[in-house]
């Protein structure tokens, strides 16, 4: 090499040191290859889609807040939520589950859980739930219903409890000290509640989940809860579900003409503008009683669901809310966990709880006592009422999952809303009881084969 090149070569060199000392090349300066030198751009956040069928606009809103602290307080997650139907989810998710498409996480009830297994998509998270139990404490019955072989198939959130609500000021009107304990007792109160415009009871009777949920919680009242045997069988045609039957056609009569076409929100509307004394649901009636009746919060009453007084037993549909992991991208898996368990922090738990006070019950045993959840002022102001869900749910139970039993068929009876559909087969068709629940038993059966 000559002389000359040499000293090219060095005062390159010495160019660059003095470039690099002072902080390297300008942005945007071609590097070699026709690269560049500017700073690359970090890393996108993994994305998350979250999909849940809570549809009321304040429940939205305050999952959102929730949703938005965590993206701030963890930038390399951004997690987005997209709210769904549960009169459509089941077809929405298989379909989604083709086209792969599907949410990364999928907010679930123990049946419906069966039925989106079936599509190959969600993924165990067995670990996850052993963590958090570790850390907060699952009750039972927040898990049990999501084991199956082995495995969790979803982290448990929230429980769900319904009770029997009605208007004090109604009853004291008409008379009534006391709400009803037994099935004879509210026949007779809805009766003696029904005049002019007022109904004595508002009942769904649509081919809706909210029906299946109604009727169940007093099929459990009348040991009519195992709609399987032991080996798997149907057994839903049985005595104890006729005389279930034969009460809720005989309760009808005392709801409003249009219970057909019910689902959740009509009774809770009925009972709020004095159309209707009494209702069956879950704690999602506190929030909005005092606006939408125009009284005072003591005018609500709550009971536990009335039983038959011969061989009856306490009772309620009890749900363990959870979510499913639904990809099996490893970033989005661990980007999902992290999610969730943000969520069961004592801090955090509380306010997604409130997102609806009442309907939402605390599964941990640190979030059941935790401040963020208790110093609500809805929670304070109907602390009678959260005390008795929180007791009704010691005796709650969900069709396919009663004592011990993990029904992977109970799905395809779920989804078609069979149950609901049997109600139907009185009130519309006219059927008796009898035929009716037979009717049901050879619907479920074509169900699960």
């Amino acid at each position: 090499m000559s002389q000359r090149a040499r000293t090219l070569i060095g005062l390159l060199a010495a160019a660059a040191v003095i470039v690099s000392a002072c902080g390297g090349a300008a942005p945007g300066t071609p590097g070699p290859a026709g690269t560049s030198s500017a700073t690359p751009p970090a890393t996108a956040p993994v994305e998350v889609v979250v999909w849940h069928m809570e549809q009321p606009p304040n429940r939205v809103t305050a999952w959102q807040q929730i949703i938005d602290q965590f993206n701030s307080s963890h930038p390399s997650i951004r997690v987005t939520q997209e709210v769904q139907d549960w009169n459509q989810i089941y077809s929405k998710i298989a379909a989604a589950v083709t086209s792969k498409t599907q949410p990364d996480i999928l907010f679930t009830i123990p049946d419906f859980t069966t039925y989106v297994r079936s599509t190959g998509a969600v993924q165990p998270v067995t670990t996850l739930v052993q963590e958090l139990d570790k850390a907060h404490g699952f009750l039972t019955a927040a898990t049990a219903a999501y084991n199956d072989q082995g495995e969790y198939w979803a982290v448990p959130l929230y429980g769900m409890v319904q009770m029997l609500w009605y208007r004090k000021d109604l009853f004291e009107q008409a008379g009534i000290a006391a709400p009803p304990a037994t099935w004879d007792e509210m026949l007779a109160d809805a009766q003696k509640l029904t005049t002019g415009t007022q109904r004595g009871v508002a009942l769904p009777a649509g081919k809706n989940l909210a029906t299946d949920q109604v009727i169940f919680s007093f099929m459990i009242t009348a040991h009519a809860e195992n709609l399987f045997d032991e080996q798997g069988n149907i057994v839903f045609d049985n005595p104890d579900t006729v005389r279930t039957f034969d009460f809720y056609n005989k309760l009808l009569q005392y709801s409003p003409a249009d219970s057909a076409n019910y689902s959740w929100g009509e009774p809770q509307a009925a009972l709020n503008n004095g159309t209707a004394a009494m209702a069956i649901e879950k704690g999602q009636y506190l929030t909005p009683f005092k606006a939408e009746s125009g009284r005072p919060a003591s005018d609500l009453g709550c009971a536990m669901i009335p039983q038959p007084a011969t061989n009856g037993q306490a009772g309620s549909i009890y749900y363990s809310n959870g979510a499913m992991v639904m990809t099996s991208d490893q970033a989005k898996k661990d980007a999902s966990a992290e999610f969730l368990k943000y969520l069961l922090q004592p801090d955090v738990y509380g306010p997604f709880l409130n997102a609806e006070p009442g309907l939402f019950l605390p599964l941990t045993q640190d979030g059941g006592t935790a401040e963020s959840w208790l110093g609500h002022p809805t929670i304070k102001e109907y602390q009678y009422c959260v005390d008795l869900m929180l007791q009704q749910s010691q005796s709650g139970m969900l069709f396919g999952f009663t004592h011990g039993q993990y029904q992977i068929n109970i799905g395809s009876i779920s989804g078609q809303n069979i149950i609901a559909q049997t109600i139907q087969k009185m009130l519309i068709d006219k059927a008796s009881p009898q035929d009716a629940v037979k009717w049901g038993q050879e619907q479920m059966e074509a169900a699960v084969k």
